[in-house]
């Protein structure tokens, strides 16, 4: 049976996060950003039971004891797994938006590569598993409609609270800075330039009609991660951010604008993004260049492109006539940017489930390009090394079958004291080559101010 205890802190759920001394698998799901769809909930899962983690063919079941399983599939096992603690612990049949106890973690897009079968020749510059997910049987809900929390357990739930209060530190001290982090990529301009030019080539022979690149930028930092993390949210507050604590000294540090896909009651709503502008310095020149954006002839034909791949990627899984376009551009507005997005949704088939669902549509295909698979060939060829979590998707699947997950986009990997993060664009027919760099730095500015704590 799962138990529900609804309480008052004074305390936000970032501050009760960051001072309980997050370990191995601990998680925090941010609506950073307010007054936006997807924003109701913050969500702090902890004190995973176990931990997946996959990495070269090897899945890893660890708890007090260590099991491994050779597999080039690890879903087929979580799903093993999760439909047996479903008959364990039968959920909440209410409370449908709230992520109750289930699987938490990430997919990185090196596993997508996996799932359309594409071979990579690059090496990794980090080294997180392509798949980490905890199990968790307490979960702590914020409401920041009604500004409560809400413990979901198969243990007492006061009992749980007891455990957070007792790991509660009364102040969080974070070192300062030692030196001011000197950000490099691993593409000079006129690299990243002629790579545009080459992808365009591919796209002038007809072998793809759009293609995502991006650059991968890296610098050593003596700070905490939580403490860079605190300035990313603020600088680029977004309603899919995310903290996960991977071991001590591995942190993923994500403020997403995007969402993969949200899974309710069997409802599936996917929202990929493309296109893109910057802010303006007024609110006279933030609506001309909103409107600048929305009739784009390029951005509209981009975004049309890659709702017609996630249509069909949903419909895979999908009744027959359920899949349809709810809007198919809108503006979203950001701390440095303006984006197109459209919305798509489905209804899963009978007998199809969100593990279907994750191998039907990931990676989402605003990130890769279209036709999927040949696009993240070419990505492999042209990009210097694995994506790694960047543009994978963070999220939750709880026992309910309610899923979310975000596209990881402006999102900063921390290992072992140096951090990485990507920046990229879709390349399409008439793209600007010299544009499609600049709008990787401008997606980039918050981003680089919360590394290098400035405004």
């Amino acid at each position: 049976m799962i138990n529900k205890f609804e309480v008052s802190l004074n305390i936000t759920p970032f501050e009760l996060f960051s001072r309980i001394k997050p370990e191995r698998g601990w998680m925090f799901f941010d609506s950073a950003l307010q007054n936006v769809p997807y924003n109701r909930y913050s969500i702090l899962v902890i004190e995973p039971s176990f931990i997946f983690s996959f990495t070269n063919n090897l899945l890893t079941k660890q708890n007090q004891s260590t099991e491994t399983f050779e597999t080039t599939n690890p879903i087929k096992i979580i799903k093993q797994t999760y439909y047996q603690l479903k008959k364990e612990h039968p959920a909440l049949i209410s409370d449908y938006e709230k992520f109750q106890i289930g699987f938490a973690g990430y997919i990185a897009y090196d596993f997508g590569m996996m799932l359309e079968n594409v071979q990579s020749t690059k090496p990794s510059n980090t080294n997180l598993p392509d798949l980490f997910f905890g199990f968790f049987e307490s979960v702590l809900v914020y409401d920041h409609l009604t500004t409560k929390y809400t413990v979901y357990s198969i243990r007492e739930p006061k009992e749980f609270l007891d455990f957070i209060f007792r790991r509660f530190e009364k102040k969080k001290n974070f070192t300062s800075s030692r030196r001011k982090p000197e950000i490099k990529s691993n593409f000079s301009k006129e690299e990243y330039i002629s790579t545009v030019k080459q992808a365009k080539e591919y796209i002038e022979a007809g072998e793809i009609y759009q293609v995502n690149l991006s650059q991968q930028f890296f610098c050593e930092t003596d700070e905490d991660p939580i403490q860079i993390y605190s300035r990313l949210r603020e600088t680029n507050p977004a309603q899919f951010s995310a903290l996960i604590c991977v071991d001590e000294n591995q942190w993923i540090l994500s403020s997403s604008p995007e969402l993969l896909f949200d899974l309710v009651n069997k409802k599936v709503i996917t929202k990929p993004i493309k296109g893109t502008i910057r802010r303006g310095k007024s609110t006279e020149e933030d609506n001309e260049l909103k409107s600048i954006l929305l009739n784009s002839e390029k951005d509209t034909a981009e975004l049309t492109m890659i709702v017609d791949l996630e249509r069909n990627d949903l419909g895979k899984v999908s009744k027959a006539g359920s899949v349809r376009v709810n809007s198919l551009k809108k503006i979203e507005t950001y701390a440095s940017v303006h984006h197109l997005v459209s919305e798509i949704e489905g209804e899963l088939a009978e007998g199809k489930d969100v593990f279907d669902l994750i191998e039907a549509i990931f990676p989402g295909g605003s990130i890769t390009g279209a036709p999927k698979k040949r696009s993240m060939e070419i990505i492999d060829e042209l990009e210097k090394c694995k994506r790694g979590v960047y543009t994978g998707s963070i999220g939750y699947i709880d026992l309910n079958g309610n899923s979310r997950f975000n596209i990881a986009i402006r999102t900063i990997v921390y290992d072992n004291g140096k951090l990485y993060f990507n920046l990229g664009g879709g390349i399409v027919y008439d793209s600007d080559s010299e544009k499609e760099y600049e709008e990787t730095l401008q997606k980039g500015k918050k981003i680089f101010a919360a590394i290098l704590d400035s405004k």
